[in-house]
């Protein structure tokens, strides 16, 4: 370990609603030695004069884009960022005060590529699930690449990852057909090579509500379908039947979903 200076990589478009909320709980972490960097993918409300006290004062980088997805969003922001650890959080989520603190530990372990958290949900009801409620799905540690097949238990906005993990697997996948499971893609190529880590708390609060960001249930399948296509490709034999299987699974519902629920 060197610097430990962690770079947080916040993608945001049209959240001007809730940006201000999730900036300030990255500034209000135990953990002091970060650098924020603020990626606006487009946005056309007034998400920039809501940050601007930050970016005057030197708080947070500023980045302007065209809009693109946040895959590139997040791109741009690791491509500007100069920590030996990269975090992400969505605009529309908040962090816990200690959160880096905890994770940051976990680095001293020098196997250890990317570590994760729990979250819990407020602001609304997902699923079964409601306000407050914390995310309980069972969690992993070390080499996880094959369970990590079979279920994506590895929230965006609760990761750290070392930079130089990204600069051997690379960066998110752009291509427009993952939108929204993007981050699953490379969860699977880091967790290939990497063993991973995370904290058996809630250290994100995963905001629910009407314009979060997320596929049609169609698209979602069909890009998991794309993604396990690829890893079918870049696996070794031995995870080649388990990814073969979610393929045909995923399909199936593709197939399901362009029937009785349209673009839905």
């Amino acid at each position: 370990m060197r610097n430990n200076l962690v770079s947080v990589i916040i993608p945001t478009y049209n959240s001007a609603n809730y940006v201000k909320e999730a900036v300030d709980s990255v500034l209000g972490q135990t953990y002091k030695n970060i650098g924020v960097i603020v990626v606006d993918d487009g946005s056309t409300d007034n998400t920039k004069s809501i940050l601007e006290k930050y970016i005057k004062s030197g708080e947070i980088k500023y980045i302007y884009q065209d809009n693109n997805g946040p895959a590139s969003a997040r791109n741009n922001g690791i491509k500007k960022s100069s920590g030996e650890f990269i975090a992400f959080l969505d605009a529309d989520d908040v962090w816990l005060p200690n959160k880096l603190e905890k994770q940051i530990k976990l680095f001293e372990n020098n196997d250890v590529g990317l570590v994760y958290s729990d979250m819990e949900f407020f602001g609304g009801k997902f699923k079964y699930r409601h306000h407050s409620e914390v995310l309980k799905r069972e969690m992993f540690r070390g080499y996880v690449y094959g369970k990590l097949i079979f279920e994506n238990f590895i929230p965006t906005s609760s990761i750290v990852v070392r930079r130089d993990v990204l600069d051997d697997i690379g960066l998110f996948d752009e291509d427009r057909e993952l939108f929204a499971i993007e981050d699953y893609d490379l969860w699977l190529r880091i967790t290939r090579r990497y063993k991973v880590d995370f904290v058996n708390k809630p250290l994100v609060k995963y905001r629910i509500h009407k314009d979060k960001i997320s596929g049609s249930r169609k698209r979602s399948y069909y890009g998991l379908c794309e993604i396990y296509k690829k890893e079918f490709l870049r696996t070794s034999f031995l995870y080649k039947p388990m990814i073969l299987l979610r393929y045909v699974t995923s399909f199936i519902k593709y197939l399901i979903a362009s029937i009785f629920y349209g673009n839905s």
